[in-house]
């Protein structure tokens, strides 16, 4: 998280009242010139967990070096990355969880539903939504990926050099669902009802 409010404060929220058991929330203070420290500190009475962050050194992109921190810092066999803007619905990421396992999956990403109606987010996410899914992005080993919300197995993605092996890319996700779905280990979803991603 950088200089957030509003947003950062309704996605903890959200996570917050999730049903998933034993759940780490881990939140990154990417440097913030703002309240965005104080407010994740604010919700340390249910369980999340600040975490201080470094700028960035000239191996790192932003973005990649907090990603490596928070990979470093989780503690559990599958570690599920979100922006500030995701809202997840009370069974949410259960369902992730459930269907990653059930489908056997090493990774997982999700096509959120939109929320709002913002001029901006009318047209530029279907956009970005059209590049992922019109293209026959499969045949040049090119699978569908959004850093909006994924989930990964802690081991593959050490096996795969962790971030330190995308410290530069600008969509490091991209690089772990390319190598995945070589073994059938990657999917991509849309959210729906049960799978209430936003």
């Amino acid at each position: 998280a950088r200089n957030e409010t509003s947003d950062l404060e309704a996605c903890l929220q959200t996570i917050i009242a999730n049903d998933y058991p034993k759940l780490e929330i881990l939140v990154l203070d990417d440097c913030s010139h703002d309240r965005t420290a104080e407010i994740i500190r604010s919700f340390a009475h249910a369980g999340v967990r600040f975490i201080k962050g470094a700028e960035p050194s000239e191996r790192w992109l932003a973005k990649n070096q907090a990603y490596a921190r928070l990979a470093q810092e989780a503690t559990g066999e599958l570690i599920l990355f979100c922006g500030v803007d995701t809202r997840f619905g009370p069974q949410a990421i259960r369902a992730l969880v459930t269907t990653q396992l059930s489908r056997n999956k090493d990774m997982l990403s999700v096509m959120p539903r939109r929320l709002t109606s913002e001029v901006m987010s009318v047209f530029v996410q279907p956009l970005r939504y059209w590049w992922e899914l019109a293209l026959p992005r499969k045949l040049f080993n090119r699978p569908p990926v959004l850093s909006t919300c994924w989930i990964i197995r802690r081991k593959r993605l050490h096996k795969l050099g962790g971030f330190d092996a995308v410290s530069h890319s600008i969509l490091p996700e991209g690089y772990f669902a390319r190598e995945l779905v070589k073994a059938d280990g990657y999917s991509f979803l849309r959210a729906d009802d049960t799978l209430d991603v936003q």
